[in-house]
């Protein structure tokens, strides 16, 4: 198998991956919004696809262009730099992310207390 065969079979997992995590953040979200959710997921995910190559190709020509005869700024490795500090800040920022079912528990949770407040005031109002 090529290496091309092994990144698209990582791509299409990833990608997988992404849209039931999509769907199971839909639980938390009151009613039925999954369309919105997805929409909102999707469109995140192609500002990215269409900004993400804009900036780097730039940032790359910025290190690697000498201007007036100045010494390359890293190379054109800066942009290796940048990428592997956005992935490093993306893995430690997991660390902050609530499992998705104490999540659902906490808002079903939030969900029952305000319906419990919300009987409450109308049987007060009704006295």
């Amino acid at each position: 198998m090529s290496v091309y065969g092994v990144l698209r079979c990582c791509s299409a997992f990833g990608f997988a991956a992404n849209l039931l995590l999509v769907n199971d953040c839909a639980k938390l979200v009151e009613g039925s919004h999954l369309g919105a959710v997805n929409a909102y997921s999707t469109m995140a995910s192609c500002i990215a696809r269409a900004a993400g190559p804009a900036v780097l190709t730039t940032l790359f020509s910025l290190t690697v262009s000498s201007s007036s005869g100045s010494a390359k700024f890293f190379h054109g490795w800066l942009v290796w730099t940048v990428l592997f500090v956005a992935g490093a800040a993306g893995a430690w920022s997991t660390g902050f992310v609530k499992p998705i079912e104490i999540a659902v528990e906490e808002e079903e949770a939030r969900r029952k207390l305000r319906q419990r407040r919300g009987r409450g005031q109308g049987q007060e109002e009704g006295r």
